[in-house]
């Protein structure tokens, strides 16, 4: 345990500009994110042919490994913050997007006049 933070009171200016590098690119990738789900949420959300074609590719982004994916990336793209940046944007839609594109089921108007338990 000793040579661990011996290793890290060596290193910590290292390990701090890496830290704010790292949290950079995630501040960067999760901004982007959010901007592009939330605009085309918004758009899917009025035409249901258009949700089922986008619904249908984020299926197939989420079934491509990241690991693989940034593997595959790195060469294309180069070693910076391209390949990250994409694997943040592209690989983490909602898992549950039909229920959120859709809002909740209709209530039924063939209602008993008898609460239930009664």
């Amino acid at each position: 345990m000793s040579e661990l933070i011996e290793f890290i009171v060596k290193r910590q200016d290292k390990i701090l500009t890496l830290l704010g590098q790292h949290v950079e690119m995630v501040l960067i990738s999760l901004s982007i994110s959010i901007v592009l789900g939330v605009l085309i949420g918004y758009v899917i959300t009025r035409n249901e042919r258009l949700a089922e074609i986008v619904l249908y590719i984020a299926g197939i982004l989420m079934t491509i490994p990241s690991l693989a994916l940034f593997a595959f990336l790195v060469p294309l793209m180069g070693l910076n913050m391209k390949p990250v940046i994409f694997r943040y944007r592209y690989v983490h839609p909602a898992p549950h997007y039909p229920q959120c594109l859709c809002g909740p089921p209709p209530i039924s108007m063939n209602r008993s006049s008898t609460p239930p338990g009664a």
